[in-house]
């Protein structure tokens, strides 16, 4: 805790030098301002009271979401894909919630080993290694990182003065676990880091860069600024912004409540990733943050769209878990006027894999057929993906079950596989073509 002056200290820094340079527009780039921007898109160009196409993927499932609560007989072809809670986002104190950030993404992980142990396609493998095995070595390096890193840089091909810190490494798996295109240079990450860690302690920091090449350009982690220091830009980060500005109102919580908070999630939650999103993401700046947007939805979802929603989720999704689009779709949320997608694969949202399945799924819903309803709040249609980039898929995806739902009494997930364990506030939204 000896660190919550001065993260209190930035927290209100960023907060008056953000009114200082925005002022009053802070009050105006909250989810419902752009949710009425984009009917008034849509009349503009397509007609006065058209149906609203939409795909929102990531932050952009809050828009879907509401979307659906503020215009709910405008709602044409809507598709959520990697759902962020967009109930819990408008009705709940950010670090109220925080742990659902986490809940996918060290089962994220360990599906990723499944799939990389023994193929000669993932660098981070040798020929007998296993899931367990991998995660030792995981293990091995991180605490290494943690223990042993002294704030050294090294380098290697394409990635200038990098990090080798916990922070960095475990951040840089999380948003590649992310997407299919990337997930492959996980290993090699891991493999770099792994020979830049064991020099470090052998030869007391004198370490030259690193060979390894992988095609991952500029990391955006090179430059982290110096701890409780605002650079200047971030005062132009809307991701800020807009979460802060739609939350309820969060007098009580303090910055010591925000730590011990993060200290429970990495204990009870997910042990590698649980320190990073809430102290690095926008939700650990909220209760400090004095704007708020002139509209937000301070309700329950209980409205009911005119048309049927698609709802696409992976199983293992590292930034918007599958429990929050099971959640939305659910008999408690949009029940019947929603159909939820599974994918059985790792990554956030459904377009990071290519799935023949979804494809479809997609193509018949824009076309105005969604899926059968199953009846319960289970998955209407499961999706499985045809090779990961290691090769065949695991025999364990296919088998996914979520046998358990997480509620507000449980700190902890169980999921059929046995295995239950951001920096990164990633949004996009679509309108599809006409």
């Amino acid at each position: 805790m000896t660190q919550v002056s001065t993260f209190d200290s930035a927290a209100q820094s960023l907060n008056q030098r953000m009114i200082e340079k925005n002022g009053e527009l802070l009050k105006y780039v909250g989810t419902c301002a752009v949710v009425r921007d984009l009917v008034y898109l849509v009349d503009s160009v397509y007609g006065q009271g058209t149906d609203v196409n939409f795909w929102g993927i990531s932050y952009g499932t809050v828009i879907a979401g509401y979307l659906t609560q503020m215009f709910p007989d405008r709602v044409g072809r809507v598709i959520l894909d990697g759902v962020l809670d967009p109930e819990k986002y408008g009705n709940r104190k950010p670090m109220k919630w925080a742990e659902v950030d986490v809940y996918d993404v060290d089962f994220a992980l360990k599906s990723w080993t499944e799939a990389c142990a023994g193929s000669q396609n993932c660098r981070f493998s040798t020929q007998n290694d296993t899931s367990s095995t991998l995660l030792t070595k995981i293990d091995t390096i991180l605490n290494t990182a943690y223990e042993k890193y002294d704030g050294s840089i090294g380098s290697i091909t394409a990635i200038d003065n990098l990090d080798w810190s916990y922070d960095t490494i475990a951040a840089l798996m999380q948003a590649l676990l992310g997407s299919t295109m990337m997930v492959d240079h996980i290993g090699s990450i891991l493999h770099a880091s792994e020979q830049y860690l064991f020099n470090l302690t052998q030869l007391s920091g004198k370490v030259e860069p690193s060979n390894i090449s992988f095609p991952m350009g500029k990391s955006p982690y090179n430059t982290m600024p110096s701890y409780g220091v605002v650079p200047p830009d971030v005062l132009s980060n809307i991701a800020v912004a807009v979460f802060c500005g739609d939350t309820v109102d969060d007098g009580s919580t303090t910055t010591e409540d925000v730590f011990k908070e993060t200290i429970r999630i990495s204990q009870s939650v997910s042990r590698i990733f649980g320190s990073l999103y809430p102290l690095h993401g926008p939700r650990a700046l909220c209760h400090k943050w004095t704007s708020r947007a002139v509209e937000r939805l301070p309700q329950k979802f209980n409205k009911q769209p005119k048309n049927v929603v698609l709802v696409l989720s992976t199983m293992a999704d590292p930034i918007t878990p599958y429990y929050s689009a099971r959640r939305l779709a659910s008999s408690n949320m949009l029940g019947s006027k929603a159909r939820l997608v599974r994918l059985n694969s790792i990554g956030h949202s459904s377009l990071s894999n290519n799935s023949t399945c979804i494809f479809e799924v997609v193509k018949k819903f824009v076309d105005g057929t969604p899926p059968d309803d199953a009846g319960n709040d289970e998955a209407d249609v499961t999706c499985n993906i045809e090779q990961t980039v290691f090769g065949a898929v695991p025999p364990t995806w296919p088998q996914f079950q979520f046998t358990q739902t997480h509620d507000e009494s449980s700190n902890s997930a169980r999921f059929g596989t046995s295995y239950s364990l951001f920096f990164l506030f990633a949004s996009a939204a679509l309108l599809l073509l006409r």
